[in-house]
């Protein structure tokens, strides 16, 4: 089965590192370049970041991901400076799964843990820089992922979890914007702007990813289905569309896809 983050992007570890966040004053942080992409985690204290118009406050927990042009933090307060776990990748392209700017890494003594971690192997140079790389970027995704479907995250707003459930449940029938709107009980441009806060793609975005992941995984486990019958049975409303979308996120056809991890098995 096809992931559904894309690694293809990734070239080897920059660098794992504790920052501390400066006293008060000036602190002007700095701006992702190309060629580059990396979460900062607060592991201490807290801060605020601007994204799309809104001024979010972060503590401990909050992963703030980073892709070209983007901003890291640099709000300090005085009180409660903050310390955070930086990870950086250099890349050799855009990925096509690009994460949320915000996400939360719920359980505390987990991310202590993985923060100890990825900071010994890195400071001891005790790993494979062939599997270490990849180990990091999917663990990280992985808590993403947990954050932004999972109940209680406090950095997706209810109204956000509510239209996500929608796609989850409802992918495969037709669905339309004004009906996650509806789930979500927001209108249609509210829906837009928060998901573009949060994920950083629009609700349809979001739905036509949720549908080509279920494609990806329904021509593998059943290999005697007709494509079209893949496509509509995953929301997709005729073969055309389904196959348009399915190459464009995917490289291939869906036909070609099959017979690719067929053969590999």
């Amino acid at each position: 089965m096809e992931p559904p983050v894309d690694l293809g992007h990734l070239d080897h570890l920059r660098n794992v590192l504790l920052w501390r966040s400066p006293g008060p004053g000036d602190n002007r942080g700095w701006t992702w370049l190309a060629g580059n992409e990396g979460v900062e985690i607060i592991l201490r204290g807290r801060t605020w970041l601007e994204v799309h118009g809104h001024r979010h406050e972060l503590g401990v927990g909050a992963m703030v991901w980073g892709q070209p042009g983007d901003h890291t933090l640099c709000a300090v307060d005085p009180a409660a400076p903050y310390h955070t776990l930086l990870i950086r990748f250099a890349t050799t392209r855009a990925t096509r799964t690009p994460a949320p700017r915000l996400a939360q890494w719920g359980n505390p003594e987990e991310l202590q843990a993985f923060a100890t971690e990825a900071l010994e192997l890195f400071r001891a140079r005790s790993f494979d820089p062939r599997w270490f790389p990849f180990y990091l970027y999917t663990r990280l995704r992985w808590q993403v992922h947990r954050a932004t479907t999972g109940p209680g995250h406090d950095l997706a707003p209810a109204p956000l979890r509510a239209a996500l459930a929608a796609i989850e449940r409802r992918h495969g029938e037709r669905l339309l914007v004004a009906d996650l709107a509806l789930a979500a009980g927001l209108g249609a441009t509210a829906l837009h702007q928060l998901f573009r806060r949060h994920l950083g793609c629009t609700p349809l975005e979001a739905l036509v990813r949720r549908r080509v992941q279920a494609a990806c995984a329904l021509l593998l486990a059943e290999p005697d289905l007709a494509v079209a019958t893949v496509g509509a049975r995953c929301g997709f409303g005729d073969a055309v569309h389904f196959g348009r979308v399915f190459r464009a996120r995917q490289g291939c056809t869906p036909g070609v896809y099959r017979r690719r991890h067929a053969e590999g098995g």
